[in-house]
């Protein structure tokens, strides 16, 4: 019969991340300062989403001042009221 290892309790594996990182603390400066690829990456992700949606509200926002604008040039009438009513029973 072989020897089995049990696993590390959590106070020895807490106790070996921490003596890893001592003295390190430039890598605590770089978390707060938001560096590092994998951070740039979320960056450029969500910059270009949000460039994306502010094209879209800004289509969005022109499409509704143009229909807008068309009913300030010809406001509804009577007649397309009625116009539009008969449509609608067929």
């Amino acid at each position: 019969m072989g020897l089995t290892v049990p696993p590390p309790s959590y106070c020895q594996t807490n106790g070996t991340s921490s003596t890893l990182l001592d003295s390190r603390f430039e890598l605590f400066f770089e978390s707060l300062n938001g560096g590092g690829t994998w951070w740039n990456v979320i960056i450029k992700t969500v910059s270009s989403t949000l460039s994306i949606l502010e094209g879209f509200l800004d289509w969005y926002k022109a499409k509704v001042i143009f229909y807008l604008a068309s009913l300030i040039e010809a406001p509804l009438t009577d007649g397309n009221w009625i116009a539009m009513q008969a449509k609608i029973d067929g």
